[in-house]
């Protein structure tokens, strides 16, 4: 009797890891359909002698200026699938020609900025002007808060 139950214990344990194996194995994405962020260029620091780097690009000799302090910003969360995020696209660039910068976020390809921003559904803007933030999903409250 005490084999049997060694047996079935052991059998059981086996079974299970198995099992565990073969559910890691069969979830896991193959290596060439893993999704990568764009991927920043590193140059050689010892480049062979011949021809510069194609992809090398001069310093610059003074650095860019600063944003001003109080600039006003809009941070836009959109998907090209999203017909209301299609109809505000001309009211954005309208606030983009006003002098505010404006940073398009694309929610299927960040969807985890989507989430630390608590953003449950599309368009939704979020406006900076002067200290004080407008977070709304009608362009024209964005439009108006900018001006």
């Amino acid at each position: 009797m005490k084999t049997i139950k060694r047996f079935f214990t052991s059998s059981f344990l086996f079974a299970t890891a198995i099992s565990l194996l073969a559910i890691l194995v069969l979830s896991a994405q193959p290596f060439a359909q893993l999704k990568y962020q764009k991927a920043i260029p590193v140059l050689n620091s010892n480049p062979a002698p011949g021809p510069k780097h194609a992809d090398a690009q001069p310093v610059p000799s003074e650095p860019s200026p600063c944003p001003k302090p109080n600039a006003p910003e809009l941070t836009v969360f959109s998907a090209k699938w999203c017909g209301a995020c299609q109809r505000a696209k001309p009211i954005v660039s309208q606030i983009e020609r006003l002098g505010v910068k404006v940073i398009r976020v694309d929610a299927d390809e960040q969807p985890q900025l989507l989430k630390e921003n608590n953003v449950r559904s599309l368009p939704t803007f979020i406006a900076v002007k002067d200290g004080k933030t407008l977070r709304t999903q009608d362009v024209n409250k964005v439009l108006e808060f900018l001006k």
